[in-house]
């Protein structure tokens, strides 16, 4: 019987079908990953979708876009900036002294603003800034602190310095009578945003602490007035901007005014009006929304980072660079696109939701609800959460400080108060309800009244502060996170 050659070779073998079932299975494994990948992305992007819908549903913006058009939104009227330069008079109240002493000047026209004034000036705090006398000046002043006194050289030189910068200092007291206005800044570049003015305001607010403790050495009450009321108005700007950097600016610089609050109390005594005026200021300051707007504006930006995360992270991996130059941020980006920072994300979203929570909170309470966010999200290649999260979790601790020591202000101004019409401090805050505070403030570490000891003269007002232990009003020389914070008073 003839075979027919063309039939036999269409013929399968056993190990043809066997190889042809390898390749398909083989196809399918590889395959798999890539669905798994890109179905779990999928769900995931819609997931992330739906939080920002929810967002935006609740008035806050999810993208740059709407972060500027959320930045336009009306600012809340705020009665308890009564007082300061550049608003109206309170009603039933003596009307507020500015700077200079005298009765609020209502003449400005609204064009003019103090950051608009500030950014004329820039040049002049660029080169203070950079000036090889001011570091000497501000070691002056740290021993002056520590020692109680000056030598008549160190004098002499704050003198001097002052005097080189005295048309800087005019220009800032001027500003100090001009409504706050705001700074231009361009929120579409998220965190690449340029911030010049920052430096420049803690700068100018250094300044003026010079001038206001040269003024209590030599006597002039209306002198260290008019330079701590200016102090205490130039950071008024930052207010508006909703950064967390801008916020801890103003920190820093109320930290600056409280401090040379406390120094210049001890050497000088001010009128009932001026003290009043102080009191007034540190009861207002303090706006509890402000560090959770802060937080809002910061998540928007984080969104923006894991739009495209190499741009924002580390991405260089080593072994890699060196053979390709430049290829980690493709691996990064390629990464991305297939959702492998989607669980980061997640996990950045879910805690600054709960840093926005905590930030509306009591501290007392908010202190316990963000004890794992320096774990970070957990990705194989380096997390964008741990590189944006960290620091985050210790600016609510240094919120409850800044309203802290604000109180501490506003206590001490009522405590002066009292000693200017009884001819001594009072021996416990209680002494000072109701004349000269509705009630004392409360310790926002523990809830209980801020703490108060009389020494000689002198007094302490303080918190226990994060570690919750009450030192007895001694402060830790090596953390802000130890020890007790004091507002104390040397005469």
């Amino acid at each position: 019987m003839t075979t027919d050659p063309h039939q036999r070779s269409r013929t399968r073998t056993p190990w043809q079908g066997r190889q042809r079932r390898i390749l398909l299975i083989a196809g399918v494994v590889l395959l798999c990953p890539f669905v798994v990948f890109f179905t779990a992305k999928y769900y995931s992007d819609r997931h992330y979708a739906a939080r920002l819908e929810a967002i935006r549903a609740e008035g806050g913006p999810a993208t740059l876009e709407e972060l500027i058009r959320w930045k336009k939104r009306p600012p809340v009227p705020d009665d308890l900036q009564e007082g300061e330069p550049g608003t109206d008079e309170p009603s039933g109240e003596d009307p507020p002294i500015t700077p200079e002493g005298s009765p609020e000047n209502t003449s400005e026209t609204p064009e003019r603003t103090s950051a608009g004034l500030q950014t004329q000036v820039s040049e002049g705090l660029e080169a203070l800034y950079k000036g090889p006398d001011e570091e000497e000046v501000m070691d002056i002043l740290v021993r002056l602190h520590k020692e109680g006194i000056i030598s008549p050289e160190d004098q002499e030189k704050l003198r001097v310095h002052l005097e080189k910068y005295g048309d800087l200092l005019e220009l800032l007291h001027e500003a100090a009578l001009l409504p706050p206005g705001g700074y231009s800044l361009d929120y579409s570049k998220g965190f690449e945003m340029e911030l010049p003015h920052l430096a420049k305001t803690r700068c100018a607010v250094r300044l003026l602490q010079a001038a206001a403790t040269y003024a209590a050495l030599v006597g002039d009450v209306d002198g260290a007035f008019h330079a701590l009321t200016t102090a205490m108005a130039i950071p008024r700007p930052l207010q508006q901007e909703d950064l967390l950097i801008s916020f801890l600016v103003r920190k820093a610089c109320s930290d600056i005014a409280l401090a040379t609050l406390a120094e210049t109390l001890g050497r000088i005594t001010y009128t009932d009006a001026q003290l009043s005026h102080f009191q007034r200021f540190f009861a207002s300051e303090y706006d509890p929304e402000a560090l959770a707007n802060a937080f809002i504006t910061e998540r928007v930006f984080g969104f923006e980072a894991f739009n495209d995360p190499a741009r924002f992270m580390n991405a260089r991996i080593n072994w890699l660079e060196e053979v390709l130059p430049g290829a980690s941020l493709t691996v990064v980006r390629t990464a991305n696109a297939f959702g492998w920072f989607t669980q980061d994300r997640d996990y950045y979203l879910d805690s600054m939701e709960r840093l926005i929570q905590a930030a509306r909170m009591p501290y007392a309470e908010a202190r316990n609800a963000f004890p794992d966010l320096e774990a970070g999200g957990g990705s194989v290649l380096t997390s964008l959460s741990d590189i944006l999260l960290p620091a985050l979790g210790r600016v609510i601790e240094a919120n409850a400080a800044y309203e802290t020591r604000l109180d501490q202000g506003a206590v001490a101004a009522a405590i002066e108060r009292y000693r200017v019409a009884q001819g001594a401090p009072p021996d416990h805050l209680e002494a000072l309800v109701p004349g000269y505070l509705d009630k004392v403030p409360p310790d926002p570490y523990d809830e209980q009244p801020l703490r108060y000891r009389r020494e000689g003269e002198g007094y302490v007002i303080y918190s226990i502060g994060d570690n919750l232990a009450d030192e007895g009003g001694t402060e830790s020389p090596r953390s802000s996170r130890e020890g007790d914070l004091v507002f104390r008073v040397r005469r």
